[in-house]
């Protein structure tokens, strides 16, 4: 019994997924993830970065809050000096680490991540996943990598890179586009 319409777990032939032009295929059928899957995995992993970086943010405020004098010079404006090198040099340290370390999870959530299991911690909490056009499985790190900065470039540019699989078919960014990937349910 053949059905040409793709159900919520698309068909496997063997070995490749098949994520054909959906036409008027119900949602309840349809294998693209949704637009708000899609942007509140995106929310979740900026949270998740974020809140990562407010772990080594706020002592460093801390550091240089105790570190440094502020006044008023002759003239009316604000200025400062530093009381305490050692502290401060701490302070500016700890932000260091903080951004290699939250560039190191940015790197791991959204191209190690993408690359071995589908999905960075967003798309896993929402159940979508990126698998290639071409056979259904997931990205190589390499393509990953390519994906991501895509997205970062294509984003950066044109922030209609985020709302494009509104009216895409396939319910593609450009930078799925680009690399050929779709974004699917799980």
């Amino acid at each position: 019994m053949s059905n040409s319409a793709p159900t919520s777990e698309p068909p496997a032939q063997s070995g490749r997924l098949s994520y054909g032009p959906q036409g008027s295929v119900p949602e309840s059928q349809n294998p693209f993830a949704t637009w708000i899957s899609r942007a509140l995995a995106i929310l979740i992993d900026g949270l998740v970065a974020a809140a990562m970086f407010l772990v080594f943010l706020i002592p460093s405020i801390l550091f240089f809050v105790y570190s440094v004098q502020f006044y008023e010079d002759e003239f009316g404006e604000l200025r400062f000096v530093v009381t305490n090198l050692g502290l401060f040099l701490a302070g500016v340290a700890v932000l260091i680490v903080g951004f290699l370390v939250n560039l190191g999870f940015v790197f791991w959530n959204n191209i190690y991540r993408v690359a071995k299991t589908g999905a960075s911690i967003g798309k896993k909490v929402m159940g979508i996943a990126v698998v290639r056009q071409d056979n259904g499985q997931f990205l190589s790190v390499g393509m990953s990598f390519l994906r991501y900065l895509m997205y970062v470039l294509l984003t950066s540019v044109c922030f209609i890179n985020y709302f494009w699989p509104l009216i895409d078919g396939q319910r593609r960014a450009w930078h799925d586009m680009v690399v050929e990937t779709y974004v699917v349910k799980r």
